[in-house]
């Protein structure tokens, strides 16, 4: 009903957040600003080495890796990440690096992150939603490292 549809969009607009996202890959500003991403980390791996006089292991430190990375922007016309996820469903990987910056309303850079080594394992359009002013598309990056800059 057109009461239900409003007072979601009324929700939607309500519980906005003041940040923005500013996604560059070598050198190139995405078309359109990201909404949202998740992701951003990274994990080390606990490895469990015997001591030779205890009865439980030592914990020490194994093979770090970072998470897959994933961003939503506004969709649109432009096939900049649609040609790059193309090339690796062609079976050619390329890998490419760029840095993520989260700006506060004012426009002060509250944090960058380095995305060191990347490439797209999935492209997609949707959800949609009662809230939806328009289509997003989804991109997932796989990173070999992801930094975040310390000011």
């Amino acid at each position: 009903p057109p009461r239900l549809l409003r007072r979601q969009r009324q929700m939607c607009i309500r519980d906005r957040v003041s940040l923005t996202f500013e996604l560059v890959i070598d050198g190139i500003e995405l078309a359109v600003p990201v909404l949202g991403v998740s992701g951003l980390g990274t994990e080390t791996e606990v490895v469990d080495r015997p001591d030779g006089n205890e009865e439980t292991p030592d914990k020490s430190p194994g093979t770090t890796s970072a998470s897959n990375i994933v961003l939503e922007r506004g969709y649109t016309a432009t096939d900049d990440l649609w040609e790059w996820r193309k090339e690796i469903e062609g079976g050619t990987l390329v890998r490419r690096s760029g840095s993520l910056t989260v700006k506060n309303a004012a426009g002060d850079t509250v944090a960058t992150f380095n995305l060191i080594d990347s490439w797209p394992t999935s492209v997609s359009v949707g959800p949609v939603s009662a809230c939806s002013e328009q289509l997003t598309e989804r991109i997932t990056l796989a990173c070999e490292r992801i930094q975040r800059v310390v000011r």
